[in-house]
């Protein structure tokens, strides 16, 4: 039978009378009694410590009393109690207790004080007194102790000074009463093995105890390095430098003595344990953490060779002209890399001799449309075939040459872009037909960056271009570092978003307003590129449209478009480094040949 009543629990269901509530017990005695077991077990176990009691009473003096040692059990009692009351781990026995090579030392109470008594109507002699020392007494000591990972440590601890002592000083006895012997008999056996197994809570020596060498100043934190990257880290003025540091695991770092520091290139990532060696023979160990490489952490998987429409990695064009050389190349993202998928993005480069006329293409396949990949290619391929076609039947650099004006000249550009732009169109549409995996047009999205450098004669160039979607088109001239922006990236409804090659943004109309037309005297830098470079390189449309980016970019990329293998420097270099942006990479550029 339980011993809960109905007013137990009248607080848990306060709207129930003592009839149900008494009824409720009875039919749930068995799940009551055992919930009256577990609290009174719990009871029993979490019950409050009885209160300390001390052996010192008012009125007596504490050299008057006797002092027994500690015994074993008590030791391992005294230890668990402090490792229990574990705040810090660079002080596990409390704040008040520092921890010594050969014991522990009560340094102070609560106050600042110290926390011994003094005898009343006594003078102070507590600055002869050695400190107060626990022996840690245990029977068995684990192999291994965990150790704080940089336990805090005075740099040099101060030892109490040995005030000047009385000869003949003595630490007193208690007076033996009326009873007892003058002279205390021997201790038995038993006694004094007791004694050597413990030490006193008071040792009464008028030697004070020998202060044990003083540990290595805390280690300070070290900075993170990275796997790769040269690293150097200095240790403070104030930290005594060690005489060698253990790196384990071997990492490519060593102890510069000379220099007081760290450093070498690690080879490795993870935590590296340093133990630090010095001159008296004490040790300190401190744990540094190599980030790892980046771009290791990239998978480079092959795209499967039977996908549909299997496109390689990577590919790259050069032709050279007499006015100078075009150059493109187009290289997978990591991000299709890690996945093992194709990549989305495509170029076609052209130079007509008849015109004299070089024409790009680049194209950034959608990554959430299955085959991108491939309408970014058709799309490219029909674009420069259309150009080509209108280059070859109409006297088209004739026609531009003698056009009066800009508006003249959009009379000659407007149908050639047009018919590229349709042409393109096309293209996609005739995919979905011929090919039944193809369900739909959208999964062909991609955009369509196209562009025609022609000469009007031998000072006059005129440049052409027609975005549809993201990335960049620019005229760049470096002598005088001007900049043309030759098409504005589309946006999507939603940030990040873009439009693409489509019914709505291929008509002539639509073409017509994208067209832009640039003149200038001698050839300029042609540059069209994906948004995975253009994202990276400039990251907003206001660096975009800023001239000192769009030299900090040809200076970068300068001498790789001029170098005799420019298509292979081109295709090396899409591969650099850029947090974040992990997406496929697409450049074509025409190079004047004085530069």
């Amino acid at each position: 039978m339980t011993g809960i009543l109905p007013h137990h629990l009248q607080s848990w269901q306060p709207q129930a009378d003592k009839e149900q509530l008494a009824e409720f017990i009875r039919r749930h005695a068995t799940l009551l009694r055992l919930l009256e077991e577990s609290w009174q077990q719990f009871a029993a176990d979490y019950a409050p410590p009885a209160p300390a009691t001390t052996a010192y009473a008012e009125g007596f003096s504490i050299d008057a009393l006797s002092h027994s040692p500690l015994d074993a059990a008590e030791s391992a009692a005294f230890a668990e109690h402090f490792s229990r009351r574990d705040h810090r781990r660079d002080r596990p026995f409390g704040d008040h207790v520092e921890i010594r090579d050969h014991g522990w030392q009560l340094a102070d109470d609560h106050n600042g004080h110290d926390a011994r008594r003094q005898p009343e109507n006594q003078p102070d002699t507590t600055a002869a007194e050695p400190p107060f020392v626990f022996a840690q007494a245990l029977p068995m000591q684990p192999e291994n102790p965990e150790q704080p990972e940089n336990p805090e440590q005075p740099e040099n601890p101060e030892q109490p000074e040995s005030p000047k002592q009385p000869e003949s000083r003595r630490v007193p006895h208690r007076a033996p009463q009326p009873s007892e012997p003058a002279t205390a008999p021997a201790a038995s056996t038993t006694e004094s093995e007791a004694a050597e197994s413990a030490m006193p809570i008071f040792p009464h020596s008028s030697v004070p105890a020998e202060a044990a060498p003083a540990a290595p100043a805390k280690l300070p934190p070290l900075p993170n390095g990275r796997q790769g990257e040269a690293y150097a880290a200095a240790l403070p003025a104030e930290i005594s430098p060690p005489e060698r540091i253990e790196f384990d695991p071997p990492c490519g770092l060593n102890w510069d003595a000379e220099h007081a520091q760290i450093s070498g290139t690690p080879d490795r990532h993870g935590s590296i344990l340093l133990r630090h060696f010095y001159a008296d023979g004490s040790s300190a160990e401190q744990t540094l953490y190599i980030n790892p490489d980046p771009k290791s952490l990239w998978r480079n998987l092959p795209a499967p060779a039977d996908l549909p429409f299997y496109k390689s990695d990577s590919a790259r064009r050069l032709i050279a002209t007499p006015h100078g050389r075009i150059v493109a190349a187009r290289r997978r993202g990591r991000s299709h890399a890690h996945n093992g998928s194709c990549c989305d993005d495509d170029f076609a480069v052209l130079w007509h001799a008849g015109s004299q006329a070089a024409v790009l293409a680049v194209s950034d396949g959608a990554g959430s449309a299955a085959f991108s990949r491939y309408g970014s290619e058709i799309a490219v391929q029909a674009a420069v075939r259309s150009v080509e076609t209108a280059l070859q039947n109409g006297d088209i650099r004739t026609r531009l040459a003698q056009a009066a004006d800009e508006t003249q000249r959009r009379c000659v550009l407007e149908p050639l872009f047009a018919a590229a732009v349709a042409a393109a169109d096309a293209a996609q549409d005739k995919a979905v037909a011929e090919h039944e995996i193809i369900t739909e047009r959208r999964q062909l999205a991609a955009t369509l960056l196209l562009a025609l450098l022609i000469p009007l004669d031998e000072q006059r160039w005129l440049a052409a271009a027609c975005q549809i979607g993201d990335g960049a088109i620019a005229a760049w001239q470096p002598e005088s570092q001007t900049l043309t922006l030759l098409g504005a990236a589309d946006s999507g409804e939603y940030s990040g978003e873009t439009r693409f090659l489509a019914a709505d943004t291929a008509g002539a109309g639509e073409t017509a307003a994208r067209l832009r037309i640039f003149e200038s005297h001698g050839a300029p830098v042609l540059l069209l590129m994906s948004d995975g470079v253009s994202d990276p390189k400039f990251g907003t449309d206001a660096q975009l449209a800023q001239a000192e980016c769009w030299q900090a970019l040809w200076q970068e990329t300068a001498p790789l478009l001029t170098a005799p293998d420019a298509d292979a420097a081109l295709e090396a270099w899409l591969d650099f480094w850029s947090h974040g942006n992990h997406d496929d990479r697409t450049l074509a550029a025409f190079v004047p040949e004085n530069l």
